[in-house]
């Protein structure tokens, strides 16, 4: 099969189009250090974990009135921090002892773990299904240009 001009120039902008959206997904993609807390995640811990944490159940409108109580138990040392990588701190009470913190705090970090690999994927997904429409596009609109320069063309006649 042979290729006309139009479709080597859909080829052409569809490979240069490739690299833009694979630079784009890969300069986009979603570490699990960049993704930022939201009180949803304690959901998706399992319940013993997530019954270690202190204030964890509070809603986030009311956690400004609860920094007074955190700061004193804080000072009194009866609470322990274990910050994330994504900058959030999980507080614990200090009679939990380290082992089940290091567990709590795994088990957060592979919520956050998920919720990075589900974005990334919906980002591909995204990606793939843009590209295949914006391709698809050129060439229909491709097409149908040299269509209507075909019926501009004068026509041999069979005498």
């Amino acid at each position: 099969m042979r290729l006309n001009g139009w479709q080597r120039l859909w080829i052409l902008t569809s490979i240069i189009f490739l690299f833009f959206t694979g630079g784009y997904v890969i300069s986009s993609l979603v570490e699990p250090t960049n993704i930022y807390h939201s009180d949803s995640f304690y959901s998706s811990m399992s319940e013993k974990n997530y019954s270690m944490l202190v204030f964890a159940k509070i809603e986030s409108r009311r956690k400004p009135q609860i920094e007074a109580k955190l700061n004193e138990a804080k000072k009194r040392g009866i609470v322990v921090e274990a910050e994330m990588a994504n900058g959030h701190t999980l507080i614990f009470k200090k009679k939990d002892t380290e082992e089940d913190i290091a567990i709590a705090a795994k088990d957060y970090w592979k919520v956050i773990e998920s919720v990075s690999k589900n974005r990334n994927s919906e980002l591909i997904k995204n990606a793939i299904f843009i590209y295949l429409a914006i391709t698809s596009v050129i060439y229909i609109f491709g097409w149908l240009i040299a269509w209507v320069i075909r019926g501009f063309k004068p026509q041999a006649t069979n005498l």
